[in-house]
């Protein structure tokens, strides 16, 4: 979520139980100033073995999006 320049990430492993992952995260190095032309944000799941080599998977069952535009 996102509240001008401050996110938050959350995520759960089941269905409406979410965890809060990381809160106020400084979001405006992402803006088109500071970033010298950047044109916006993606929001996407992301899994990572953190350059290692695994045998491990990351398999997404849903995703859901909400948006709180005003």
């Amino acid at each position: 979520s996102a509240k001008g320049q401050a996110y938050a990430f959350h995520y759960a492993t089941k269905e409406n139980e979410w965890n809060l992952l990381l809160d106020d995260v400084e979001g405006t190095m992402l803006n088109r100033t500071m970033a010298g032309g950047f044109t916006g944000v993606y929001l996407a799941m992301y899994a990572s073995s953190n350059g290692l080599k695994t045998k491990n998977y990351a398999d997404f069952a849903w995703f859901d999006y909400l948006g709180e535009d005003k």
